[in-house]
């Protein structure tokens, strides 16, 4: 079990810090706190916990890894559930980005799109219409907490690395 930092620092950026279960830790800088940085790497969260990709960005990282530099061609070499991952939380950024939602058989297809662009001949399984809604509504639940956040405020979320299920939402102020 690994917890995982969303912080809002007092000069209006963001920064991610992964504090694994052996004290060391990992941190990046993630943008401005109303950026889409947060949103993706909360995004990134939901979608790595509910379908369970214990090999995509964050669950290498809980697992003792550096932050990467992740651009489509690093997401072709670390594999199918990081490609899977970015593609879907980069889809629910964009959504939350732009207040528009995609009806399910289109979002599935740009899961694709996007996949093929990063790792072309993979091919994702498609979200059924239950999993789409409840990555959408944990998403919104994580970031309605996120933006109530004051600046110099953390938000942190309990993420497991063997078991990517046991991700708890717990305010630190």
């Amino acid at each position: 079990m690994v917890t995982l930092r969303f912080k809002r620092t007092l000069d209006g950026d963001a920064t991610l810090t992964i504090i694994r279960s052996d004290g060391s830790t990992a941190w990046t800088p993630i943008g401005p706190a109303d950026g889409i940085g947060p949103m993706h790497d909360l995004a990134h969260l939901v979608v790595e916990r509910q379908l369970m990709l214990v090999d995509a960005l964050l669950g290498r990282v809980s697992r003792g890894d550096a932050f990467p530099g992740f651009d489509d061609t690093s997401a072709g070499r670390i594999g199918s559930d990081a490609v899977r991952a970015e593609a879907v939380a980069s889809l629910l950024s964009l959504e939350a980005m732009t207040g528009r939602r995609l009806p399910l058989g289109a979002f599935n297809d740009a899961v694709q799109e996007r996949c093929a662009q990063m790792r072309p001949g993979y091919h994702a399984p498609d979200l059924t219409p239950t999993a789409l809604h409840a990555l959408r509504s944990e998403f919104a639940s994580l970031r309605r907490e996120w933006e109530m956040l004051e600046p110099g405020a953390a938000l942190d979320l309990r993420f497991g690395a063997g078991n990517p299920v046991d991700a708890t939402p717990l305010p630190v102020r």
